[in-house]
C-alpha cells in the first residue's frame, strides 16, 4: 500500500457514489469496491476511508452525506450483518437486505412526503417548460410511481444487490438458492383478496404481490441461466442475455418457473430438451 492508496480509494468511492445517484442500479459499486479493495486493509484503514468520504460529502452538502448513508453505506452494512448473523441462502440474503433497505428508504420518503411532493411538482413544471414534454405524461408517471412506491424502491435495491453478489462471487451464481416461504404472503393475498374478496390494505397488498413476482421472476431467470448451460450454451454473456430476455418478454412463465424451483420441484439437471 502506497501513500496514494487512500486518496485513490476515496476518489473511487466518490465517483461510484455519483454514478449510483444518477442511476440507482449502480448503487452496488460503492459497497462492492469497499468490500474488495478497502476492507482488505483492515479496520483502521476502513475507518479512515469512511471518515474521509463522510467529511467530503458533509462539506459539499449534508443532504448528500445523508443519501450516501441511506443507500450504498447501508447496503454494505447489511451485507456484513446478514453474513455474520443470518445463516440463510444467498437469494434469501438478497431479499432480506433489499427489504430492510426498502423499509428504511420508504420511511424516510414518507416522513418527508410533503417536501418531496412539492419538489417533484416543481421539477415537473420546469421539465415541461424547458424540454417541451407533455406534462400529463410526466404526471401519470409520477402517479404510477406513487402508487407502486414500495415495489419500485425494492426492485432497484434487489437488482443492485444481485449485481453486488455477482461482482463479489460471479462463479457461485448457479448455486444461489432461495426459500419458498417468501411466497406465503403472495399466496395469502391471492386467496383472501382475489378469491374470497376480502381486502385489508389494497395499496400494501398490491405492492407485496409485485415484490413477490419480482423476486421469483429473477430466480426463474437464474434457473433459465442454468438451463442454458445444460443445453450447450457456453458463453456467460449469452446465457445471461437469453435468461434475462425471457424474464422481460415472458415474466409470468418465468415467475412460475422460479416459484416452482424454490420448492425444488423443478430441477434444471433433470430437464430434458
Amino acid at each position: 500500500m502506497t501513500i496514494l492508496t487512500p486518496v485513490i480509494s476515496v476518489l473511487t468511492i466518490l465517483v461510484y457514489f455519483v454514478l449510483s445517484v444518477c442511476m440507482p442500479i449502480f448503487g452496488y459499486l460503492v459497497p462492492s469496491y469497499k468490500i474488495k479493495k478497502v476492507n482488505i486493509f483492515g479496520n483502521r484503514y476502513r475507518l479512515l476511508i469512511n471518515i474521509a468520504v463522510a467529511l467530503i460529502l458533509y462539506i459539499l452538502n449534508v443532504k448528500i452525506l445523508f443519501v450516501y448513508l441511506v443507500y450504498p453505506f447501508l447496503t454494505e452494512f447489511l451485507f456484513y450483518v446478514t453474513q455474520r448473523y443470518f445463516k440463510i441462502k444467498t437469494y434469501d440474503r438478497i431479499v432480506v437486505m433489499s427489504l430492510i433497505s426498502t423499509i428504511v428508504i420508504f420511511f424516510l420518503v414518507y416522513t418527508n412526503r410533503v417536501y418531496l411532493q412539492k419538489t417533484i411538482e416543481e421539477a415537473i413544471l420546469l421539465s415541461s417548460k424547458n424540454f417541451n414534454l407533455d406534462i400529463q405524461d410526466i404526471y401519470n408517471s409520477f402517479v404510477y410511481l406513487k402508487e407502486n412506491m414500495i415495489s419500485s424502491i425494492f426492485s432497484y435495491l434487489f437488482m443492485g444487490n444481485i449485481f453486488l453478489f455477482l461482482a463479489l462471487a460471479p462463479n457461485t451464481y448457479e448455486q444461489w438458492k432461495i426459500s419458498c416461504y417468501w411466497l406465503l404472503p403472495f399466496m395469502t393475498i391471492i386467496i383472501v383478496n382475489r378469491l374470497i374478496g376480502i381486502s385489508f390494505n389494497l395499496y400494501l397488498e398490491d405492492n407485496i404481490i409485485m415484490i413477490t413476482r419480482y423476486i421469483y421472476t429473477w430466480y426463474g431467470i437464474k434457473a433459465l441461466y442454468q438451463l442454458c448451460g445444460k443445453i450447450g450454451v457456453k458463453f456467460n454473456v449469452l446465457k445471461h442475455s437469453i435468461s434475462i430476455a425471457m424474464g422481460i418478454f415472458y415474466p409470468l412463465p418465468v415467475f412460475i418457473i422460479g416459484a416452482l424451483a424454490s420448492f425444488d420441484i423443478v430441477e434444471v439437471e433433470n430437464i430434458k430438451i
